[in-house]
Order: structure tokens, then sequence, then C-alpha cells
């Protein structure tokens, strides 16, 4: 009897010994410092490509302790060279964000300065870059629209001509509007081309880290006090047991002790 009462004892301790160490814990997770970001090495996005044509995409993922403040810092450096944003979604409220995704246009003789700074910004977890040549594409269009500004210049001097039917006229003069349609077309395709090129794309998400360890630790310590909680439980039944075996029984044959 002695000896159940003191393993009951003990093991209350232990329970109680674990609440608080379990308070204490959440408290320190809550108050953990930010880690030393790790953006990994330095590297080369931009090839240099003499006379090449060619659009570069990043996509990065930033783990961080501060959300609000990787965010102020990639905008900081993703406008400051003339670049701008072209998306934004942000979740959270006002510096509690957990999470942010922004789509930004980065002059591309600047584009290495940029990743490697915003990778200063947190730890990378993860970064791909892809590169698209689409020289052969933009000559292509260039060259069309030199044949289409010739043939514009050659129709402008029949115009010209002195003794030009009327009928021939309207037809000539249908002939430029086609060219000029056709022209407007490829001069947006280029421009739409070294948008492109002269401006990569980065696709950037921000998001708050896991403390990974200090979830393991609450997850342990609530197994523990749950396993002292159900033997605390299983020794409390089973001394009320004993000592209800162990009571006296009185003349009328019932347990309990006399009145």
């Amino acid at each position: 009897m002695v000896r159940r009462k003191g393993i009951f004892l003990v093991l209350a301790a232990l329970l109680a010994a674990a609440l608080c160490l379990c308070g204490c814990s959440a408290g320190g997770a809550a108050g953990d410092g930010e880690a030393p970001p790790g953006s990994g090495a330095s590297e080369g996005i931009v090839a240099a490509e003499i006379g090449r044509k060619i659009v570069y995409t990043v996509n990065m993922e930033i783990e961080t302790d501060d959300v609000a403040a990787a965010l102020a810092g990639v905008l900081e450096r993703g406008t400051a060279g003339g670049g701008y944003v072209e998306q934004q979604n942000d979740y959270g409220d006002g510096d509690d964000l957990s999470r942010s995704y922004i789509v930004l246009r980065i002059p591309t003789g600047q584009l290495d300065a940029f990743v490697n700074g915003a990778g200063e910004l947190g730890r990378v977890r993860s970064k791909r870059v892809s590169s698209v040549d689409i020289t052969t594409e933009y000559v292509s269009a260039s060259a069309r629209k030199a044949a289409y500004e010739e043939r514009k210049a050659q129709l402008e001097a029949i115009l010209a001509e002195d003794g030009l039917s009327a009928s021939d006229r309207i037809a000539v003069i249908d002939s430029v509007s086609e060219v000029n349609a056709a022209l407007q077309e490829i001069e947006l395709q280029l421009t739409q081309y070294d948008s492109l090129v002269d401006y990569s794309t980065v696709r950037l998400e921000i998001f708050r880290a896991t403390n990974v360890w200090a979830i393991v630790g609450t997850v342990l310590l609530v197994l523990l006090i749950l396993g002292l909680a159900a033997g605390v439980i299983v020794l409390g039944i089973r001394y009320g047991i004993e000592k209800q075996r162990n009571r006296p029984v009185d003349p009328n044959g019932q347990n309990g002790a006399p009145q």
C-alpha cells in the first residue's frame, strides 16, 4: 500500500513538471530569434550572349521569420533600378503577414544583383531559372518588317506617279492600308519581344518560417502528459480498489469501518 501510494505521488509530480515544461517550451518557441539567412552561393543568371535575344524567368521561394520586412526589402530592391510590380498577393494583416506572392519585372541588366540581394533577405528554399532564346523569332519579325516597309515605299512611289487612273489609285491605297496594318502588328510583336528581353520576370513567394523542433517538442510533451495522466488515473483506480478491499468487515458482514 505504501509503495503504490508513493508511485502515485511520483507520477503526479512528473505530470505537474511536464505541464510547467510545456508552458516554458511554448513561450520559448514564440520568442526564438531569426536564424542567419542562407541565400546560397552567388551565381550569375544572365549570359553574356552578344546579339542574342534571351528571355529570363526566375521563380524563387524565400523563408523568413518576418515576411513584412522581407517584402519591404524586395520591393525596395526591385523598384530602385527601374523595375516594377506586375502582381502582388499578400496573406495576413499589416506587419503580421504570413505569406506574400509577388511578380516583378526587373531590368535584365540588374537581374543578377536583384536575385542575389533578395536571397539575403531570408533562406532561399528554391530557385528555378529558365531562359528562352527568341533570337530567331526576333530576326524573322524584323525581316518581315523591313520587307513591308520596302513594299510600302514602292506603293507610295506608285501613288506619286502622274496619269494613275482612279481605279488603280484606289487599289494602291487599299494595298497601302493592308501593309500599314501588317506593319503595326509586327511592330507590336517586336515591342513585346523587346519588353520580354529588356525586363526579366521574377516570381517570388515569401513565407513565414516554421519552427519544426518546437512542433516536435510540443507533440512529445503532449504525449508525455497524456501518458502520465493515464498512469495517474490507472493507479488512482487501483489504489481505490485496494483500499476498498482492505477495509475491515463489520459484524453485519458489510465492508466499512465500524460506526
